[in-house]
C-alpha cells in the first residue's frame, strides 16, 4: 500500500469517528432537553407529556421519574392531565418503574415531613391515584402505611373506595 491509500483510509476512519461522536453528543443533548422540558414550565411539561402519550417519544427511567415529579408537584391542571395521559399508556415494565418512583417520593415526604407543608403533595397524590387507576391498584401494604402517616385524609378516601 502506498502512502496515499493509507492517508485516504485514515481520513475515512477519522470522518466516520467524527460522525459517530457527533451523533452520540446529539443523542445525549436530546435526552437532556427532554428532561428539561418535563421539569420546566407547565407548557413544556404538557407538551412533552402529550408527545409521550401519543407514542412520539421514547420513555426512559429518568423520563418516568420526571413524569412522576410533574404529576405530584405541577400546579397546572392542564399539564397534569397530559401527564396522566402519558402515565396511562405505559407498558407493564414502565408501570413497575413508576410505582417504584412514586414510592420513593412518598418515602421522601415522610422522611422530610417536619420541614415540609404536605397539603399540596397529599392532594396531588390523591388526584394522581384517582386519575390513573393502575397506580392506586399497585400499592403495597407498606406504602399504604406510609400514606396513612403523611396523608391521613387521602388514605381514608382510598379505604372508602375499596
Amino acid at each position: 500500500m502506498d502512502w496515499q491509500a493509507i492517508a485516504g483510509v485514515a481520513g475515512a476512519v477519522i470522518a466516520v469517528g467524527a460522525l459517530v461522536f457527533s451523533y452520540l453528543q446529539w443523542r445525549d443533548a436530546h435526552e437532556s432537553d427532554r428532561l428539561r422540558l418535563l421539569l420546566g414550565e407547565k407548557e413544556t411539561v404538557a407538551y412533552e407529556a402529550s408527545r409521550i402519550a401519543a407514542g412520539q417519544a421514547k420513555v426512559s427511567r429518568d423520563v418516568l421519574d420526571a413524569l412522576m415529579l410533574a404529576a405530584l408537584f405541577e400546579s397546572s391542571d392542564r399539564a397534569r392531565i397530559q401527564v396522566y395521559r402519558a402515565l396511562d399508556i405505559l407498558t407493564d415494565d414502565d408501570r413497575k418503574v413508576v410505582l417504584e418512583v412514586r414510592s420513593k417520593y412518598v418515602r421522601a415526604a415522610l422522611t422530610y415531613e417536619p420541614g415540609l407543608d404536605l397539603k399540596n403533595f397529599c392532594e396531588r397524590l390523591g388526584q394522581l391515584d384517582a386519575a390513573v387507576t393502575w397506580i392506586s391498584a399497585g400499592d403495597g401494604e407498606t406504602e399504604e402505611e406510609l400514606i396513612q402517616e403523611i396523608c391521613p385524609q387521602h388514605a381514608a378516601r382510598r379505604q372508602k373506595r375499596t
